[in-house]
């Protein structure tokens, strides 16, 4: 799409919007359409080393969204459906659209029984790396196809001493190209049966202690893959809402990989979840968070040890500009076949502002960098994305 379509498009979007951007259905249900039209500048995405020329690219954004909210004194519904088409300007074999379909439903039988059922589906395409381009077989980004299913029942009443959470999902994660090429994408295909419980104990009105268990059994489909094996979490930890202006969790425990491959090293790690969420005024947040956890291997490793940082603050500097600073290091660790030993370090920073114009119409501008340092150096590399887009309410 060109910048004189662009211009077109949100002409039309401007004359579409609403003064109401959520339509309220006869029975009280609600629907709200969204467009976010948008134009990006990524100086590196291949993500080629800093030793690589580096290729970079205008791509325009087109992002239609549908939610839908159902809700009565027993029963609530809720759905989402989004599209997004991005165009390239420097190939446009990396020109893909991604499909990502959420529904969500919510059962209230009593005071003392809830159950939650939830369904996603994504189907996307990534983008062509430094990898992907060094192939002739490989003329498009890995195109994937993820769907998963989740149930959670809880007994007992939210605000009683004690409850139980037990939980079911099921999922699967395929590919439709790059099979047996450089990718090796058809090792990676999965599926994925998981279940947990989870007993919560109240210590204080707003305190509540908790003691878990989360166990995935990890199936690879192809015949000739290593990498079956029995994901197990043990937690302990507590939930706050210390005072309405600090809320939070934190689980601290083990994760323990059971392959079902001998040849392969099981893993037995410290593993945690922490996530504080700090609201010193009404208009000002700020969260930080931090997690551990054992990822999935490839066709050049059997597992990734994983430890993710973030922190970010929003601040509202008035009813209609809020601005949103954040900061992310992602720290891998490599274990088995060819990547063992290989370390990342991948650190992620931005600055975004967002101006609602009117209650149909917000502004959006962002600046993004992110660099990644490695004992592999040609997986080294480093990228500054710069993007301004309009979301509608039609």
């Amino acid at each position: 799409m060109k910048i004189s379509e662009i211009y077109s498009a949100v002409m039309l979007a401007t004359l579409c919007s609403i003064a109401n951007a959520e339509i309220k259905l006869e029975n009280g249900d609600s629907f709200l359409s969204l467009l976010t039209i948008g134009a990006r500048h990524d100086d590196n995405i291949s993500q080629d080393p800093d030793s690589q020329p580096r290729d970079s690219s205008a791509i325009t954004v087109v992002q239609p969204a549908f939610l839908f909210k159902a809700e009565s004194s027993k029963v609530r519904l809720d759905g989402a459906y989004n599209l997004t088409h991005e165009a390239y300007e420097y190939d446009s074999k990396d020109d893909h659209t991604d499909h990502t379909l959420l529904l969500d439903s919510q059962f209230t039988f009593n005071s003392r029984n809830k159950a939650t059922l939830s369904f996603d589906y994504t189907k996307e395409q990534g983008i062509r790396t430094s990898i992907n381009r060094s192939t002739p077989n490989e003329e498009v980004g890995d195109r994937s196809r993820f769907i998963d299913l989740f149930s959670k029942y809880q007994l007992g009443a939210d605000s009683g001493r004690a409850q139980f959470e037990a939980s079911l999902g099921a999922s699967e994660l395929r590919y439709s190209n790059n099979l047996n090429t450089l990718s090796q994408n058809r090792l990676k295909e999965r599926d994925m049966i998981s279940r947990g419980g989870t007993f919560y104990v109240r210590v204080a009105p707003k305190t509540r202690l908790l003691l878990e268990v989360l166990r995935t059994d990890f199936d690879y489909k192809a015949a000739e893959s290593q990498l079956n094996n029995d994901s197990t979490k043990y937690y302990a930890g507590l939930i706050w809402e210390l005072t309405a202006k600090t809320t939070g969790h934190i689980r601290y425990g083990q994760e323990n990989k059971i392959f079902d491959n001998s040849g392969i090293a099981d893993i037995s790690e410290p593993a945690w979840d922490i996530n504080i969420t700090w609201q010193p005024r009404s208009y000002s947040r700020l969260n930080i968070a931090t997690g551990k956890g054992a990822a999935e291997g490839s066709a050049r490793s059997d597992v990734v040890n994983t430890t993710n940082t973030s922190i970010s603050w929003v601040h509202d500097w008035s009813y209609r500009l809020e601005s949103t600073l954040s900061f992310s290091l992602i720290n891998e660790e490599y274990e088995g076949k060819t990547f063992n030993g290989r370390e990342d370090d991948t650190s992620t920073a931005l600055a975004a502002l967002t101006y609602t114009l009117n209650r149909s119409l917000e502004i959006n501008a962002s600046y993004s960098r992110k660099s990644r340092e490695s004992n592999a150096a040609i997986e080294e590399f480093d990228s500054n994305i710069v993007e301004l887009s309009l979301t509608f309410a039609i």
